[in-house]
């Protein structure tokens, strides 16, 4: 679901989007997405040559969704399209790829450090959810509608429920809760046998939830994408881990306050998982908390803004590009210093220079974020494309820091630096800056210095910048390759 949701925000800005899945995930595609999906029936290891070979032309974008699917995997899809995003839940195994998104609540961006390349854009936040867009639009008709005493109950364990779990469930709650009705979507492949309740509805195919979540009053069903879809409407639920990859998530929506996590669905007891729920269900007040905090963790609005980085200039890579030629080797050599893309782990590490006094009597904003801020910042870093923040390192030492922000016209990128407290009089600013025009980057570098920062001033016009305003300070003609 989460990559159709993805395709169609890319279709609204003019992408042309086609799905590539095995026989037996067909049947989930929409009749349209059908027709034109390339069907996989080859090898795993043939894959990135199918998919290659069905396209008329390389694909600017290769998104892979697919636990199964490893680095060597990505790394031959690049056969097929220009870069590659990938999926992920678990941040347990490399990746070879230029994205990588991972939506799931309390997920760390530093988890990923040494399994991505180094200037992949981190895309690790709830609030990016790859939700459809009907769940934006519904999150504003639902947060018009009063409190009341839950009368309709959504029971969903995922799109394939084999052992009719979501029914059994429904069934159970159905005796001890009599005034309610309950929806079970879908119903699952078992059950056949058991007798039909007045108050529970099969639905046997849904191919979109939105509408059953919104005219319920609680819901009852799996963690994953489905679990952030009841967090984008405000739907207080009871969630029944159905596989081990939304564990880490659905664990971190019951610490949010925003879920509760009943049980394992292998080692779920009807019986005890019922009196559990009802118990939910009978107390307003929590209720009202866990919809005030489910609201909190994502907007529904996810798809569009992934869509949105996708669309991006990628200037990120037009530095990593800049950073691996011969000429940007031989520039760092002869300074002695190597600039590479700031890792998740450092966080705290540019948090202490940030904060020291001398940096932010000199900065634009004289405020000094709290540690909460400043790791909020650097999670949106990791999902820009059109930044640029690396580390400068003397010795194998981390010395600096140096960022490129891309202007707003496309034309060419601001440039910020912060010497470690250390090693400030040393001339390393000097040098930094002077690397950064050695390294032959294919656009112009403007520094903003404040007036009374005289010692910046100094700095930037003894690495070869010229001064263009009273603040603005310029790269030279021929300065840049």
């Amino acid at each position: 679901m989460r990559c159709r949701a993805l395709a169609a925000a890319l279709v609204e800005r003019g992408w042309a989007c086609r799905m590539a899945v095995r026989r037996e995930t067909l049947d989930f595609l929409a009749e349209p997405e059908r027709g034109d999906a390339i069907v996989l029936e080859c090898a795993v290891a043939d894959e990135p040559r199918a998919i290659a070979g069905a396209l008329a032309a390389r694909a600017d974008l290769c998104v892979i969704d697919h636990y199964a699917r490893d680095a060597a995997y990505e790394r031959s899809c690049r056969s097929a399209a220009a870069r590659i995003m990938a999926i992920d839940d678990l941040a347990q195994v490399p990746h070879d790829c230029d994205y990588l998104l991972n939506q799931n609540p309390g997920a760390p961006a530093h988890a990923y450090a040494g399994l991505v390349p180094a200037a992949c854009v981190l895309m690790v936040d709830p609030g990016l959810a790859l939700l459809r867009a009907s769940f934006a639009k519904l999150r504003v008709e639902r947060a018009q509608r009063p409190p009341q005493p839950v009368r309709r109950i959504l029971v969903s364990m995922g799109a394939v429920d084999r052992n009719a779990l979501g029914l059994r469930l429904a069934t159970a709650l159905a005796e001890i809760l009599p005034d309610a009705v309950f929806d079970v979507a879908p119903c699952g492949d078992g059950g056949g046998d058991m007798a039909p309740h007045p108050r529970v509805h099969r639905h046997d195919f849904v191919d979109d939830l939105a509408e059953l979540m919104v005219a319920a009053d609680f819901a009852v069903g799996a963690g994953g994408t489905t679990g952030l879809e009841r967090c984008a409407l405000g739907l207080p639920s009871a969630i029944v881990i159905v596989a081990q990859n939304q564990r880490p998530g659905s664990m971190a929506l019951q610490r949010a306050g925003a879920a509760l996590v009943v049980a394992d669905a292998e080692r779920l007891d009807i019986a005890s998982a019922t009196a559990l729920i009802a118990d939910l269900v009978r107390d307003a007040a929590r209720l009202a908390d866990m919809r005030a905090a489910a609201l909190s963790v994502c907007a529904g609005g996810g798809a569009e803004i992934v869509a949105g980085l996708l669309s991006q200039a990628p200037f990120r890579f037009l530095l990593d590009d800049a950073l691996a030629r011969p000429a940007a080797q031989r520039a760092m050599d002869a300074a002695q210093l190597r600039l590479r893309f700031v890792q998740p782990t450092e966080v705290e590490l540019l948090y202490a220079w940030q904060s020291d006094p001398a940096t932010r009597r000199f900065s634009r904003a004289k405020h000094c974020p709290t540690p909460s801020e400043h790791r909020a910042w650097v999670q949106r870093y990791f999902a820009d494309s059109t930044r640029g923040l690396m580390i400068a390192e003397a010795d194998g030492k981390a010395v600096g820091s140096l960022r490129l922000d891309r202007l707003a016209d496309g034309e060419g990128a601001e440039v910020s630096i912060v010497v470690a407290p250390e090693r400030r009089g040393t001339g390393l600013g000097q040098r930094m800056l002077r690397l950064l025009l050695d390294i032959g980057l294919a656009f112009p570098v403007v520094g903003h210095v404040e007036p009374e920062n005289a010692p910046s001033r100094a700095i930037f016009l003894k690495a070869g910048f010229r001064q263009t305003a009273d603040h603005l300070f310029t790269s030279m003609p021929g300065t840049v390759q």
